[in-house]
């Protein structure tokens, strides 16, 4: 399918959901690990632990708990 916006940008859409298979690994592993799934790869490690330094910060941790909120809901 395709859209034409006419803005000159590129948008790239992607599902955690889907099935062709047609990205790359390293855009494999990440949507895997946005949906939640153990992945082991190098990134994705440093992604963890971005993660865990900006949760030791407590204005950024209540920001990270409202945003995983916001996407968990139903």
């Amino acid at each position: 399918m395709s859209l034409a916006l006419d803005d000159g940008s590129l948008k790239l859409f992607l599902s955690t959901k889907g099935t062709l298979d047609d990205v790359s690994l390293n855009v494999m592993n990440f949507l895997n690990f946005i949906d939640d799934h153990s992945v082991k790869d190098d990134w994705i490690d440093s992604i963890k632990y971005l993660i865990a330094q900006l949760k030791q910060d407590n204005d950024e941790r209540l920001k990270y708990m409202a945003f995983k909120a916001n996407i968990s809901r139903p």
